[in-house]
């Protein structure tokens, strides 16, 4: 049976601080794989294979300037938590069939912090971005993907893909 999901909502955490309506728009990190090309003598074409994890960036659109979490968004060599959580919906030809657990971790460091817009009558915020050191999917307390890029740490579906890798490392 065919299955819509959506979401259409999701809350945001600061480290362990409740963004609950703070947030207008987020956008998590695209996860993206730096490749090299191989061509060699007597293959037919060029073939591109893996070589490691581009940079992950995210971006917090604010609705407002809130004092308690501005510390944290304008000092770039400090780390913290974010959270986004939210409530993933399944739905059939029948109605809302199911309704599980979303959760994306991140660990990031603050890159810019935009000094606002302000127009009259209109609500004042300001935006995020964020360099992204680790970040995690979870769906329904499954693992989809975690990336580690100070620990090497790659996991697929809860596989660690990099453990060959960091073994051969000597770690």
């Amino acid at each position: 049976m065919t299955q819509i999901r959506k979401i259409s909502n999701v809350a945001v955490w600061l480290d362990n601080d409740d963004c609950l309506g703070q947030a207008e728009e987020i956008t998590l990190p695209n996860i993206t794989t730096k490749t090299v090309e191989h061509n060699a003598l007597g293959m037919s074409g060029v073939l591109e294979l893996p070589a490691g994890q581009d940079k992950m960036e995210m971006n917090i659109k604010w609705n407002s300037f809130y004092p308690s979490a501005l510390p944290k968004l304008a000092n770039p060599y400090a780390a913290f938590q974010i959270q986004v959580r939210g409530s993933l919906e399944s739905y059939t030809s029948a109605g809302r069939a199911a309704q599980v657990s979303f959760l994306f971790k991140a660990t990031v460091m603050p890159k810019e912090l935009t000094g606002g817009d302000f127009k009259q009558h209109e609500r004042a915020g300001t935006e995020s971005n964020f360099s992204v050191s680790m970040a995690e999917l979870i769906i329904d307390g499954v693992q989809m993907y975690k990336i580690n890029i100070l620990t090497n740490e790659h996991r697929v579906g809860g596989v660690d893909v990099l453990a060959n890798y960091r073994r051969n490392l000597g770690f």
